[in-house]
């Protein structure tokens, strides 16, 4: 889907303008282009993640969790960093339902990686 990037930045990025709306125009506009910004490059950067760390980790269990884990951080401190450095005031509430849905990915990534490693 080559329109999955764009949807997901506008839709992320008009949620970050949504809860930042009352900070005014401005930090709204800017919270939902720096939210949708990222929502584009996301994907990429978060399931990356997942996949070098379950690919040097051993034994299935720790693989699991580390790579939930390295993709979990990076996925909430990517943003985090972003919308600090440009003063967004609501940054949970801006990110909350990107960390949602892209915890549901990294669960399916995993599981599709686990499910490899067994029909090895």
């Amino acid at each position: 889907m080559p329109f999955a990037p764009l949807l997901a930045a506008l839709v992320f990025g008009g949620w970050a303008m949504y809860v930042n709306r009352q900070a005014g125009l401005t930090i709204a506009l800017r919270s939902g282009l720096a939210q949708g910004v990222y929502a584009i490059f996301c994907t990429q950067i978060v399931g990356r993640v997942a996949v070098d760390v379950f690919r040097r980790t051993l034994g299935m269990r720790w693989r699991c969790i580390l790579s939930f884990g390295a993709s979990f951080l990076a996925m909430i401190a990517i943003p985090a960093v972003l919308h600090r450095t440009i003063g967004t005031p609501e940054i949970l509430a801006a990110v909350l339902p990107g960390l949602i849905w892209g915890s549901g990915y990294i669960v399916v990534i995993l599981g599709a990686l686990s499910r490899d490693i067994e029909f090895q």
